[in-house]
């Protein structure tokens, strides 16, 4: 089982995830869960996860499930966006990535953490410069 930790960006942007070890489905509804609760208590809808020490071990079909049932069910907030940095060459994610983007979320995955940043708040910046 996966280890991981919250907390809010001190700039109160994003919540960051940092988890560690081999990820199953149920580790992910643990962790989407917690997200989702965390953001809702603090209007928050920008995730930083940092999955670099971690390794998806969910097949395929666990991780359809996963997304079009699981996270169905849970209580969410506008989901806004996420940005998942894993290890450099680790691919474990990309399935996930792909159904979650099929599914409507905004997911991508990142190997460097300032291009991860950069894209999370995008959208932020945007809006700061037009206003």
């Amino acid at each position: 089982m996966a280890s991981y930790k919250l907390e809010v960006d001190q700039s109160q942007d994003f919540i960051h995830c940092i988890a560690d070890g081999d990820l199953e489905v149920k580790d992910l509804s643990v962790i989407a869960m917690a997200l989702f609760e965390l953001g809702q208590v603090t209007g928050i809808t920008c995730y930083f996860i940092d999955f670099c020490k971690a390794h998806n071990k969910a097949n395929p079909f666990q991780t359809y499930d996963f997304v079009h049932v699981d996270l169905n069910t849970m209580d969410q907030p506008d989901v806004g966006k996420a940005a998942l940095l894993t290890r450099q060459g680790d691919q474990s994610h990309n399935f996930l990535v792909t159904v979650m983007n099929n599914a409507c979320y905004r997911v991508q995955t990142f190997d460097e953490k300032a291009l991860a940043l950069s894209w999370l708040l995008a959208d932020k910046v945007t809006k700061e410069v037009l206003n």
